[in-house]
């Protein structure tokens, strides 16, 4: 997508650009990898997890391996959008960056785990993780995206770097006590 983007884009894009573009791609990767862990599993066995362990105990452990997941694939394609993008210098960018990766993997993880179990209990799985994703995980795209540009162009960022842990938190939470009740359903 990054690639295609630079191929069809005018040669002088601004930085802005490409880092929207990366930060959609990896809202669109979070939300492909995040759903295939409840999407992909048969009806029954949310019932026979449910008698092996608590609820909340799967919320973490699924929670912990979204984090872990979305950590690498981010990772990947930061690395990717830094060799193939023609920004300035790749070695500053991914300097500078690097921290907003692990706090946007957290709160995608925390936002579109909930929703994955959501989209689970439904008919139509992928289809409804696809709508009820992307509003929920809007704030948390915006607000990483505002923090690697303003990280980029070197103006103070402390209130974003303070917003989007504390919003991945706020779902966490939001998913804690909800998460039983949807799993019971």
């Amino acid at each position: 997508m990054v690639f295609a983007a630079g191929l069809a884009l005018p040669r002088p894009a601004g930085t802005s650009l490409w880092v929207v573009l990366v930060w959609l791609m990896m809202l669109f990767t979070a939300i492909l990898a995040a759903g295939k862990g409840f999407l992909s599993a048969p009806p029954g066995l949310h019932l026979y997890r449910y008698q092996l362990a608590g609820p909340q105990a799967q919320l973490g452990a699924r929670l912990l391996y979204n984090f872990v997941l979305l950590l690498l694939l981010q990772g990947v394609i930061l690395v990717l959008a830094a060799i193939l993008l023609p920004l300035e210098d790749t070695s500053l960018t991914l300097h500078r960056i690097w921290y907003v990766v692990p706090l946007s993997a957290f709160g995608f993880a925390a936002t579109l785990t909930l929703n994955a179990a959501i989209a689970s209990a439904g008919n139509h799985r992928n289809t409804l993780m696809a709508v009820i994703s992307f509003p929920v995980v809007l704030p948390v795209l915006l607000l990483s995206v505002q923090l690697a540009l303003k990280i980029l162009t070197g103006l103070p960022h402390s209130q974003e770097l303070w917003a989007l842990p504390a919003t991945g938190l706020l779902f966490a939470g939001v998913s804690w006590v909800l998460y039983p009740v949807i799993y019971t359903e």
